[in-house]
């Protein structure tokens, strides 16, 4: 398989509201150049059919974390 790369970037922000609890949020964009990474193969029933299984492109979030 060939070599598998991606770039992720994530910017949060840090809320402190009650002593002992941290939050934050964030936005995160995954596979930021798009490369469509081979993560394997599927077979036809025979094996005579090989066919890739691609990751997944451009993958945006948003999110909130708490920790306490």
């Amino acid at each position: 398989m060939p070599d598998f790369h991606k770039l992720d970037v994530k910017f949060d922000y840090k809320i402190t509201e009650a002593p002992g609890i941290k939050s934050s949020v964030y936005i995160q964009v995954d596979n930021v150049y798009n490369h469509k990474n081979m993560i394997g193969y599927e077979y036809s029933d025979d094996y005579e059919v090989r066919t890739e299984n691609k990751f997944i492109g451009i993958l945006p979030l948003v999110g909130v974390e708490f920790s306490w």
